[in-house]
């Protein structure tokens, strides 16, 4: 048999959240057996409009307000589950089932409804305004940490890179002492010629500024260093 469609209208109900709403639909169904929707029950018809509103009833119950306005799909799936239940003893099935209108039972309800959506929303807005700050303060903290972090890593990048000089030149020197002690003999006067040696150097720096008056020690390192070459000259002789 053709499919049939049977209009339930203005039926009052309460969500799970006890919210009281209004509710039309349309119940599709189809009479595959048409003995038993004949003989089983009076009037077919009526009986299953009188399933279909308490079955609807009994489901909007089952459902947060919320959940049905943001989606009706599940609820029509499990009206159509209830009411084929309910109705297949009579040779019937319910093929479909579509919620056309939802919402509130008066501009009271409405009201009372609307402020509560915008308490919702208020209070969402604050949830993320906190955790944008949260995320923002725990950026910072890491930005921070990092750069910390990252001048700790470099300061004892250049600490490393000052010891390792020193240690080249003070092998440098060391090199040179020994070198100059073998030659000379005598570990004092090596250590005299590369205190003496260094002595020049500065005073050449010195030379090289802007200075006009120059003031040498009364025991001027030039002829120490002269004796000390002479004594390489010869050893090397």
């Amino acid at each position: 048999m053709r499919e049939c469609g049977l209009d339930i209208k203005s039926l009052n109900a309460f969500t799970s959240d006890n919210v009281p709403v209004v509710a039309n639909g349309t119940l599709f169904y189809k009479v595959y057996d048409a003995e038993k929707a004949c003989y089983s029950i009076e009037d077919v018809t009526a009986s299953i409009h009188a399933i279909g509103q308490s079955t609807i009833r009994a489901g909007i119950g089952r459902f947060a307000y919320d959940d049905i306005i943001s989606d009706r799909n599940k609820l029509n799936k499990n009206l159509i589950d209830d009411i084929g239940s309910g109705i297949e003893a009579w040779g019937v099935t319910c093929t479909r089932f579509e919620i056309q209108e939802f919402g509130p039972q008066n501009a009271s309800v409405a009201k009372h409804l609307e402020k509560q959506l915008t308490a919702e929303r208020e209070r969402r807005e604050n949830e993320q305004n906190v955790l944008a700050k949260i995320r923002s303060a725990e950026g910072q903290k890491r930005a921070a940490v990092l750069q910390s972090e990252g001048e700790l890593i470099a300061a004892q990048n250049r600490a490393d890179a000052e010891k390792y000089a020193i240690h080249a030149v003070t092998e440098a020197y060391k090199q040179q002492l020994d070198e100059l002690t073998k030659i000379l003999g005598n570990p004092s006067l090596a250590a005299k010629y590369m205190v003496d040696l260094q002595t020049v150097k500065n005073l050449g720096r010195i030379a090289e500024g802007d200075n006009r008056v120059y003031f040498m020690p009364s025991d001027s390192v030039l002829p120490t260093a002269k004796a000390i070459l002479d004594m390489v000259k010869e050893n090397k002789q």
